[in-house]
C-alpha cells in the first residue's frame, strides 16, 4: 500500500480546490446588462441654465444633447428630462457641464460599477459665488428602470 506524503496532500487539495472554484463559477449566471432607467435635471438657481450631456463609449461620442433648464422660482427647482439617451449604457461614461465650463470642471460618471442592474441619474444644477456648477446624484434602484426598452426591444 502506497504512502500519502505531505507533497502528494497538497498537490490534490490544490487541484481539488481549482476545480471546486471553476465549478462554483459555472453555477453563477451573467448578470443582466444594466439599464439606464432616468436622465433629468433639476436647476435650482434663479436663472435658467444649459445644461450639456455627452455618453462617451471607448472616447467615441454616442450621445450629446444640449438642454435649457428653467430657474427656480417661489414654487421650486426648474425641472427637464432627457429623452433619446443611451438606455443600455455599459461600458460608456456620461459627462455633463453646465454652460460654457472648461472641459477640466465637467463631471464624470463611468457605468462600471459590479453588481448594478439599474441607473437612474439627477443632474443639479446650482450657484456657487455667482458661478453655475452641476453635481450629479445617482440611484441604483430598480424603479427608475421599471418600463424602460432596451435597443432589443425596440426594434
Amino acid at each position: 500500500m502506497s504512502r500519502l506524503t505531505r507533497r502528494k496532500t497538497l498537490q490534490l487539495g490544490g487541484a481539488a480546490f481549482t476545480a471546486g472554484l471553476a465549478g462554483c463559477s459555472a453555477f453563477g449566471e451573467q448578470s443582466p446588462t444594466p439599464l439606464l432607467g432616468k436622465l433629468e435635471a433639476v436647476n435650482h438657481d434663479r436663472r435658467p441654465h444649459t445644461l450639456h450631456a455627452l455618453f462617451l463609449d471607448d472616447g467615441n461620442p454616442v450621445y450629446w444633447v444640449s438642454k435649457e433648464i428653467p430657474a427656480a422660482d417661489e414654487s421650486g427647482p426648474g425641472f427637464a428630462r432627457f429623452e433619446e439617451y443611451p438606455t443600455e449604457p455599459d461600458g460608456h461614461a456620461l459627462h455633463v457641464r453646465v454652460e460654457d465650463q472648461p472641459k477640466s470642471d465637467w463631471e464624470q460618471f463611468d457605468f462600471d460599477q459590479p453588481n448594478t442592474t439599474c441607473y437612474g441619474f439627477l443632474l443639479s444644477v446650482g450657484s456657487k459665488n455667482g458661478s453655475p456648477f452641476v453635481d450629479i446624484w445617482q440611484t441604483t434602484g430598480t424603479l427608475p428602470c421599471e418600463g424602460v426598452r432596451t435597443m432589443n426591444e425596440s426594434e
